[in-house]
Formats: C-alpha cells, sequence, structure tokens
C-alpha cells in the first residue's frame, strides 16, 4: 500500500531542505559531530559611521565571524588593504598604523571572505576620552522628562541652541552589568554628531569638557559616556584588584566589577586619549584611606587592561552637599569623602581633581552648573596632556 504524504506549499522550508540536500552531497561540508556553522560576522559594536578614533596610536578594529575566515579592512586615509584571519572562537582583529589628526570625513569598510562589505562612513581622527561615574556624569545638557534631578543644566536652552559642533561626537554606551567581562557591548553605542538637535542628550559634564578641548586645539573629540546613577566605585572596578588585594576585597568584595563587566571591558582594546570620572556619592560614606586606595586601584586597573601606559585620568571633586535627610546633616561626611578624593592624587599618577567647593548647591546633589565643571576638567588637559600654559591647579 502507497503511504500518504501531506503536500507541503512552504517555499521558505523547501528552500532550506534543498539546501540541507546540496550540503549533504558534497563532504567538504560535512562538519566533526557538535560543530556548528557560523554563517554571520560582527565588528564589535562601538565601531559605528560618525564616530571619532584616536590619532597618533595604532588603531584596532575588531570582531567576530566564522573561524578560519579572512577579515580585510580598508581605509580611505591609508592606500594599504590590513587583514586578520579569525581564530577558533572566531575572533579578528585588524590593526592599522597611527594617523594624523584629520577633520574631514573618513570612511572604515570591513569585508569578510565571500560576505558583504560594511561601510563606516564620516568617520573623524581626533581624540577619544572614556567619561564614566555615576549621575552627575550622566546627567543631560537638556531637561529628560523620565528623571526628576535632570532639569537641564544652567542656561540649557541656549547651550543646546548654540551647539553646532560637528568636530564633536558622543557616544553613549547602555547600561549592562555583568557576572563576567563581556568582550562586546550590550547594544550598539550609537555615536552622534553634535547639534542642537542632538546635544540635550549628551552628558553635559562631557559636552562641556570636549567643547572646551575641541575649540582651543582644533582637533576631533569623542566622548564614550559610559555611566550610570546611583554606582559606586566597586561596581566599576575589574575583578582583578580584589583577586589580588586582600584588604579591598573584604571592604568591597561582596558584589564589584559588574558595571566594568559590562561597559567598560567591552573598550578595553581601543585607543584613547584618557579618562574622566564623576562618581563618589554612592561612596559617601566610606573613609577617606579605604575610598582613595579603592579609586586609585580603580585607576590601576583600568590602565593596565587598556594597555596605554599612564593614561590621564581626570576626577571630579564632589561638591559641597549639605541636604539635612532625618535629621542627620552630610555636609560633614562629604568633607570627609572630599578628603578621600584628594588622596588618590597622591596614590595614583597621572591624575588630577576639578575643584567644584564654588559651583555646588548645598541642597541638590546634581548641582546644575556642570559647564564650569567640564572647562575645569578640559584645562587639566590641555595643561598636562596638549602643554597648553593654561592654569589648571586646584587651591592648596
Amino acid at each position: 500500500m502507497l503511504k500518504k504524504y501531506t503536500r507541503i506549499n512552504n517555499p521558505g522550508f523547501l528552500l532550506v531542505a534543498a539546501l540541507l540536500i546540496l550540503q549533504g552531497c558534497s563532504k567538504k561540508h560535512v562538519l566533526p559531530s557538535g560543530a556548528r556553522v557560523d554563517t554571520t560576522y560582527t565588528i564589535a559594536n562601538i565601531f559605528q559611521s560618525n564616530m571619532v578614533i584616536q590619532r597618533d596610536k595604532p588603531f584596532a578594529i575588531w570582531g567576530k565571524a566564522a573561524p578560519a575566515q579572512k577579515v580585510a579592512v580598508k581605509v580611505s586615509w591609508d592606500t594599504q588593504m590590513y587583514t586578520s584571519t579569525t581564530d577558533a572562537q572566531g575572533k579578528w582583529k585588524v590593526i592599522i598604523p597611527p594617523a594624523a589628526a584629520n577633520s574631514k570625513a573618513q570612511t572604515i569598510k570591513v569585508t569578510p571572505d565571500g560576505r558583504k562589505s560594511v561601510s563606516l562612513t564620516n568617520v573623524l581622527i581626533g581624540d577619544v576620552w572614556i567619561c564614566s561615574g555615576q549621575s552627575n556624569m550622566v546627567m543631560p545638557v537638556g531637561v529628560d522628562p523620565d528623571v526628576a534631578a535632570f532639569k537641564g543644566v544652567a542656561d540649557y536652552a541656549n547651550e543646546i541652541n548654540a551647539a553646532n559642533y560637528p568636530q564633536i561626537r558622543a557616544a553613549t554606551v547602555v547600561q549592562s552589568m555583568d557576572a563576567q567581562p563581556q568582550d562586546m557591548l550590550k547594544a550598539a553605542a550609537e555615536w552622534k554628531v553634535c547639534s542642537p538637535a542632538t546635544v540635550g542628550r549628551f552628558s553635559a559634564v562631557s559636552y562641556f569638557f570636549a567643547r572646551k578641548l575641541q575649540t582651543e586645539l582644533n582637533v576631533p573629540m569623542g566622548i564614550i559616556i559610559a555611566a550610570v546613577s546611583g554606582t559606586n566605585c566597586q561596581l566599576w572596578t575589574n575583578a582583578g584588584v580584589f583577586d589580588n588585594d586582600a584588604v579591598l576585597a573584604k571592604e568591597y568584595g561582596a558584589k564589584h566589577s559588574h558595571l566594568y563587566n559590562g561597559m567598560i571591558n567591552p573598550l578595553n582594546q581601543l585607543a584613547i586619549k584618557g579618562f574622566t570620572w564623576y562618581q563618589g556619592e554612592s561612596n559617601w560614606g566610606d573613609s577617606p584611606n579605604s575610598y582613595a586606595k579603592l579609586n586609585a586601584a580603580l585607576i590601576a586597573g583600568w590602565r593596565a587592561q587598556f594597555n596605554q601606559g599612564i593614561l590621564p585620568f581626570y576626577i571630579v571633586q564632589v561638591a559641597p552637599f549639605d541636604k539635612n535627610k532625618d535629621g542627620y546633616e552630610a555636609a560633614y561626611d562629604y568633607a570627609l569623602f572630599r578628603e578621600g578624593q584628594a588622596k588618590v592624587l597622591n596614590l595614583a599618577p597621572g591624575t588630577g581633581m576639578a575643584v567644584t567647593m564654588d559651583v555646588g548647591e548645598a541642597l541638590n546633589l546634581h548641582p546644575l552648573n556642570k559647564k564650569p565643571i567640564g572647562e575645569r576638567l578640559a584645562l587639566l588637559a590641555l595643561k598636562n596632556d596638549y602643554g597648553k600654559p593654561v592654569e589648571a591647579s586646584i587651591p592648596s
């Protein structure tokens, strides 16, 4: 008796079936048991159109593809083609020689063998700074209707209207807490060209920092904002610090490194100029010595992971805050915390502090006057890293 068969009218199914039959007819496509064909490829998602890449340093671009696949990278500012072959895990990295600053739009074209090219356009070559910390670093130039504390910085309407600085580009890293170090960001960090239409969402301190540098140096500036409100320093510190320091592990080791793993580690192959750091409110009860040791360890850990020498690391002093909560005055503890921040400068070379004693608000943990804070960070960089004859020293 003939078996009754059901007719299949799904063309997609028929196509897949045909491909499977063809694959079975060719021995060269037979894979060992348990192996899997990875038919996709990725570029690390910090790499986007409109980005800025670091001048005067080798530029690494990386991603994933099928194992043993060749990947070619062609950049518009260099005549040579650069290639790499993926390893057993499918990881690839191509390193492009250093290039001088360039404010003209460039292109990066990535082509794996047998696959369609991906082009990143409108790329500039200048300086890249990673800006991290908690809510005062997150706080945008404009109003954030979802966050009551973010009411717009001082004179924000005029600041936004005047923000025609296409040589400034900003990328904001999506929040991600991970138990293990990640190779890729949780989501693409889309780079935005600075304009009145975009600047309202930029980190205010980062924007004023970049604006001061860009206008003084006439060099493209890229800022990568990796900051999360309400977070402590230990969450941003890589795990190796606690593995190698029993004292820090005992005091801070219960929960640590999750933000470093998800938001900083994926960037550590990127060539950069340095870091800015605005954090402390979530550690304000720490003893001065404890926080100083922790923050200095974070700095040393980041520098080790990025492997670019003593990258500059500039800290924002926590502003005076004296809000009475449940009958308790916070001003004293914040003064002690600032003492701890000052100690960091003695423990970690290549650091500096932007003072905020005259620009804070006693009853507002998120002072609106962010412009002088960003500009004071820029003055530290202009003096220490760019050799400009500016006054950047803190009062002593």
